[in-house]
């Protein structure tokens, strides 16, 4: 019997003023995306125009839900294309940090630091490392088990949940997991594939800028 193949698109939200200004905005705290920054999501959206997406899952925050948007709306419609529709999951969401969840960066920078090297924030009142991973892996199954054999999926969500689809999916090392998790760049709104074949999760294309991704992937677009 012949496996079902999916592809992920998974693309992090826009620039938001919460970036700019350098708070800490995990998963309790938002901030809308900036207009100065808009390019670069409308980059992303043009990049990916082409790609006959059959559903959209995002993250409800709103800065995830205006990026997915954009890109949606971006979308090469024909008679035969129809827009694709957004799911919003709340597993999608940004990791939460805690008590220092919308706090400036450079006054808990030390607290921050030490919780994100450790992959854990219970000590500052957020997630475990096990909720987070256990939350990406079901999510993914979940997106996995309503798609058909050869869908493409947009998926819109936040930089730091990367960190964990790295340990969960990436096919690697243990070690080098380990390192890339903690040091791996995710711009905003940046593209990186997962590829699932039946029970197996892989990502294939760590994050992206979308004029790198076009350049170094085109037969994804």
């Amino acid at each position: 019997m012949s496996k079902k193949h999916v592809t992920f698109y998974y693309v992090r939200h826009g620039k938001t003023h919460y970036n700019c200004k350098r708070i800490i905005q995990g998963g309790l705290v938002d901030s809308d995306l900036t207009d100065e920054h808009l390019y670069l999501v409308n980059d992303t959206a043009h990049t990916l125009q082409n790609v006959p997406f059959a559903r959209c899952y995002a993250s409800p925050l709103g800065r995830a839900v205006h990026t997915a948007q954009i890109i949606m709306d971006a979308q090469t419609h024909t008679p035969d294309k129809a827009t694709p529709t957004m799911t919003l999951d709340d597993r999608l969401k940004e990791i939460s940090f805690g008590r220092i969840d919308g706090k400036p960066f450079e006054q808990h920078k030390w607290e921050f630091t030490w919780a994100f090297l450790r992959q854990d924030f219970r000590s500052l009142g957020g997630e475990t490392h096990h909720e987070l991973r256990t939350r990406m892996r079901q999510v993914f199954v979940d997106m996995y088990k309503q798609a058909q054999d050869g869908d493409k999926i947009l998926v819109v969500a936040h930089g730091g949940l990367v960190r964990y689809l790295v340990l969960e999916f990436l096919d690697a090392p243990f070690f080098k997991k380990m390192y890339l998790s903690r040091c791996v760049r995710v711009s905003n709104a940046s593209i990186g594939i997962i590829d699932a074949n039946d029970d197996h999760f892989s990502l294939s294309v760590l994050p992206l800028s979308s004029k790198e991704f076009a350049a170094q992937h085109p037969k994804l677009l």
